[in-house]
């Protein structure tokens, strides 16, 4: 369980922070700047590849939650690279991870620490 509480801080970090590094840029001005597609798209990598570590057991007992969705974007932003679009980067941070955000919170604050 240990290893679930950790994966899944990693994922609330990154998607807190994915946000953060938008703001309120609109899509065009988002579009426009390399280094805020970069540093949103590490941590959509990371939040993807937490949501892997989690373990099955964890992920099964969340159904509410698109963990394969998570784990995929991670997947097409690492092999697919060369075809992302911007725009469904910028999608992913400012329409679906917001509302995700106070699930994880719940769900994290459920788990017991490590002792």
């Amino acid at each position: 369980m240990h290893k679930d509480k950790a994966s899944l801080a990693d994922v609330l970090d990154s998607m807190r922070l994915a946000v953060a590094y938008v703001g309120s840029m609109t899509v065009e001005e988002f579009e426009q700047s390399v280094e805020k597609i970069d540093s949103v798209s590490r941590r959509l990598e990371i939040i993807g590849e937490a949501t892997k570590r989690l373990s099955m057991s964890f992920r099964d007992a969340h159904p509410d939650v698109q963990w394969r969705t998570m784990a995929g974007m991670r997947d097409r932003l690492i092999h697919g690279y060369d075809a992302i679009r911007v725009d469904q980067i910028y999608d992913a941070v400012t329409k679906v991870i917001p509302p995700l955000i106070p699930k994880i919170e719940a769900i994290l604050q459920t788990l017991p620490d490590p002792e």
